[in-house]
């Protein structure tokens, strides 16, 4: 079926075949005198038929026979209503009420939540942060002791050393005492003194925390962002 009908519809869909579908039935070009009176004959006969039977029923109905059944004196009589009461009611109340009223506007409470303030970024060689930090660090420098880093001993170690060597007419143990002073691990990057792995700049000679560098410690050669 749908080869046959796919062949004929290939043949029969064209634009001249439906131009001369819409000529025919006076569609277009408009065209009155197509159909004459002679084609609706047959159409008139099934009116006239159909009429002839409204007819006939409309006759079987005797309107003398038909009679109205008196209603209920129960409801013919009116009942009373409170209709006039609710409507003076109505009328001598005002109606002052506003929308708002009845149905208030939602209000914006706003964000309960305090968001914390971000540092925004900067660049570090940039002149403005540049002059802060030096400002910061100019102020510290009256109370901040200057002393030298030592990375390899940062606290006190006490320790015990023998003398294999000794005669026995010395003692055999030999106490010793050595004090190392704590040291100041400040750096000029973030101003703190705080006890971690530090590089040192190889122009200025000033020291910072490799997570403040962003470095390793095992850097050999490091510039600081101030003296690039």
């Amino acid at each position: 079926m749908t080869g046959l009908l796919s062949d004929a519809y290939a043949k029969t869909a064209s634009i001249s075949n439906i131009m001369g579908g819409f000529k025919r039935t006076g569609i277009w070009p408009v065209d009155r005198t197509v159909f004459s009176d002679a084609d609706f004959i047959a159409a008139s006969a099934l009116l006239e038929n159909d009429s002839e039977t409204a007819r006939e029923d409309l006759g079987a109905i005797n309107p003398r026979e038909t009679t109205i059944e008196p209603e209920d004196e129960a409801t013919e009589r009116p009942v009373k209503s409170n209709s006039t009461e609710l409507n003076n009611n109505c009328n001598s109340t005002d109606l002052n009420t506003s929308i708002e009223e009845i149905y208030p506007l939602p209000e914006n409470k706003g964000n309960a939540k305090k968001r914390k303030l971000s540092q925004p970024a900067v660049i570090l060689s940039s002149t403005p942060y540049k002059d802060e930090l030096e400002s910061k660090r100019n102020q510290r420098q009256n109370s901040i002791k200057k002393v030298k880093k030592n990375l390899g001993l940062s606290s006190t170690f006490l320790f015990e050393a023998r003398d294999d060597q000794s005669s026995t007419s010395k003692s055999d143990v030999v106490n010793a005492q050595i004090e190392y002073d704590t040291t100041e691990w400040y750096c000029h990057i973030c101003e703190e003194n705080i006890i971690e792995d530090m590089v040192k700049c190889m122009k200025c000679e000033k020291w910072a925390h490799t997570s403040c560098a962003g470095t390793k410690k095992q850097i050999k050669k490091y510039v600081c962002e101030n003296c690039k």
